[in-house]
């Protein structure tokens, strides 16, 4: 491991820059201390239903700032300028004035590329949890009024 003052074998954390010494574990260039405290900060909001929060992004690296009705805590979205995942920081349950129809809603569209729950799914998240009906092939009443008449001829 070297000398305490040498840069020898020093394996610093990413996030707090402390060096690896004494007890001081280091895992994956995070040491114990900040992993921690990230599980602290995670367990802090008590998920209540597997449903769809309300919740505030931040992007990093743009500092671009919206919400959506349509976020799940442990999923991403992606920001539209700079195309970065981004974890919600903050959510809620949803509440009735969030879910209600107003024009501002439907301005705002949920945009399926940019959320990481619609990739997985395949179709809107609006939908998780709905029973789908199976597709059936309708017959339209002209086709079936031209099967009756061919029949008489």
């Amino acid at each position: 491991m070297g000398c305490f003052w040498s840069r020898q074998g020093c394996e610093r954390c990413v996030h707090c820059d402390r060096k690896a010494v004494n007890n001081l574990v280091i895992i994956d260039h995070v040491c114990e201390i900040c992993i921690s405290r990230a599980t602290a900060t995670r367990t802090h909001h008590v998920r209540s239903s597997a449903g769809p929060k309300f919740g505030e992004y931040r992007c990093s690296s743009c500092r671009r700032y919206w919400t959506s009705r349509l976020c799940w805590p442990d999923k991403y979205q992606m920001c539209k300028y700079c195309k970065k995942p981004t974890l919600p920081y903050q959510y809620r349950d949803l509440n009735f004035s969030d879910t209600a129809d107003s024009s501002d809603s439907e301005r705002q569209e949920h945009e399926k590329n940019l959320c990481q729950m619609c990739q997985q799914l395949g179709y809107s998240c609006k939908n998780f949890g709905k029973k789908k009906k199976p597709q059936t092939t309708r017959k339209s009443k002209t086709s079936a009024s031209k099967i009756r008449h061919a029949k008489k001829w």
